[in-house]
């Protein structure tokens, strides 16, 4: 599945970070296969006391 997200973010230009980041939420891929795909690190929204605080998955 990572291959298809992978030519859908850089060749078809059809998915985006964000999506590409909620199916690392979905469980779909990884946070490695994030950082093969987009070429950066994968970087969680995690909500804390309801405000969005960013954290960086390793």
């Amino acid at each position: 599945m990572m291959v298809v997200f992978k030519f859908a973010y850089q060749l078809w230009h059809t998915m985006d970070k964000t999506e590409v980041a909620a199916e690392v939420t979905k469980g779909s891929i990884t946070a490695d296969d994030y950082k093969t795909i987009t070429g950066e690190d994968y970087v969680a929204q995690a909500k804390v006391d309801g405000g969005d605080h960013g954290e960086i998955q390793k």
